[in-house]
């Protein structure tokens, strides 16, 4: 077994930049996994045929504090904040320091 400073990195399964590229890793992830809506549901404690509505095509409801994170968890994902060398090189300079 690894010490946890050997784990490996992990897997990156989408870049997420918005909302939508977001809501399409998150479909992506459950379809990837062959589980149903209905099961979804039920294994974050949202109401009955929430997850439809979070992960359909057509966006009906939107992600929020409350399903979020039963979401991430039970699609065994995680988000992690990166840098952005790209924006940061374009925006950084225009960046003002509070005073």
């Amino acid at each position: 077994m690894l010490a946890p400073a050997e784990k490996s990195p992990p897997r990156v399964l989408a870049e997420v930049r918005d909302y939508g590229s977001l809501h399409a890793a998150l479909r992506a992830r459950a379809d990837q996994l062959q589980v149903s809506r209905e099961q979804l549901d039920e294994l974050t404690g949202l109401q009955s045929g929430y997850c439809v509505k979070l992960l359909s095509s057509t966006r009906i409801k939107n992600l929020g504090p409350q399903s979020l994170g039963p979401l991430l968890t039970v699609l065994g994902l995680r988000l992690l904040v990166a840098e952005d060398a790209d924006a940061m090189a374009r925006f950084g300079p225009r960046l003002k320091k509070k005073e």
